[in-house]
């Protein structure tokens, strides 16, 4: 299921000309999907690092 589906078959182009509607709405997609990872990534990262912190203080 590609973006495309997901926004009920408009086409979102990020790199079309000019600020459409469809254009703005693609950039925002783009910066929730990568502020999303972002935070996602944040969280794997100090799940990982207290996991380890703990195998480390056990005798």
């Amino acid at each position: 299921m590609g973006a495309g589906a997901l926004a009920g078959g408009c086409r979102l182009d990020v790199f079309a000309p000019g600020y459409g509607t469809a254009s703005i709405l693609g950039i925002l997609l783009v910066g929730l999907g990568g502020g999303v990872g972002l935070q996602a990534a944040r969280r794997w990262r100090s799940a990982r690092q207290a996991g380890s912190s703990q195998d480390k203080q056990s005798p």
